[in-house]
């Protein structure tokens, strides 16, 4: 049985990825295709390419990675893009789709169209940082005639371009939203991630019907897109969780020996 995985995006939760993608190693589950949006595009690339999910959890971490690599709220998104697009091409140096040893689709929004557009060949990091470029924090990346933002705006679960590549859709998602109480007060920073939460998480949930099984952590909704001090709560939280669905039956169901699928994701 041939398996595909969709990576979501979440921004810091996409850690979360590299925690389930550990388990899965573990228990010698092989994936053959990966798409990702987002944090999921730059985890599914790294994990494409044959780091384990330890090593990119330690480039992730570093305080040079997280410096360029995460959003920050100052409107000089081009600087930080110029020095993450180097950072990038520090470990993914042959910069190309092809050189992967798992095929990769990235999805990132094209602003001009106003539509989903998935990347497969030719340069590997411009669709990377495409898919990453969440509007406002950084400006559009442009690829040939088109300008680029984050691929979570309409797909952030993109699971179609595996629907008929694979026989079983496996989907990685890692953004529950819960509701808040009503007296919270929201800053400009948390006005913007919760808004951007919720648009994400309504398209995601059309998406994941066309999986054959949705995993998605629901200890994650206590932690924030930009968390970047709790990395390893979140790493750890994946994998928690990946070990107990595997032993509670999914590991049976990934080796073709059934078929699952999870509740729905939460709008």
């Amino acid at each position: 049985m041939t398996i595909g995985l969709c990576l979501s995006g979440g921004g810091t939760r996409g850690i979360s990825h590299l925690g389930m993608l550990k388990a899965l190693d573990e228990a010698g589950i092989r994936v053959d295709r990966i798409s990702g949006t987002s944090a999921g595009a730059l985890a599914g690339a790294m994990y494409a390419s044959g780091y384990s999910p330890d090593e990119i959890y330690d480039i992730y971490t570093n305080s040079t990675a997280l410096r360029y690599l995460r959003p920050a709220v100052n409107f000089r998104g081009i600087i930080k893009i110029d020095k993450a697009r180097a950072y990038l091409l520090k470990y993914l140096p042959e910069d190309s789709f092809e050189a992967l040893k798992i095929p990769l689709t990235v999805a990132a929004t094209n602003l001009q169209e106003g539509r989903s557009d998935f990347f497969t060949e030719g340069p590997l990091v411009e669709p990377l940082l495409a898919s990453s470029a969440l509007p406002i924090i950084f400006n559009p990346v442009k690829i040939g005639d088109y300008s680029y933002v984050d691929g979570g705006i309409l797909a952030n679960m993109p699971v179609m371009p595996l629907v008929g590549q694979v026989d079983f859709v496996f989907a990685l998602h890692c953004n529950p939203v819960r509701p808040e109480p009503v007296e919270k007060k929201y800053n400009f920073r948390s006005l913007m991630e919760r808004s951007l939460m919720m648009a994400i998480n309504y398209n995601a949930g059309d998406q994941g019907q066309a999986a054959n099984l949705v995993w998605e952590p629901d200890r994650l909704h206590g932690y924030k897109v930009f968390d970047v001090a709790r990395t390893k709560e979140i790493f750890d939280i994946g994998y928690a969780y990946a070990k107990e669905r595997l032993a509670a039956g999914d590991e049976a169901v990934l080796r073709g020996e059934g078929r699952s699928r999870s509740m729905p994701l939460e709008h």
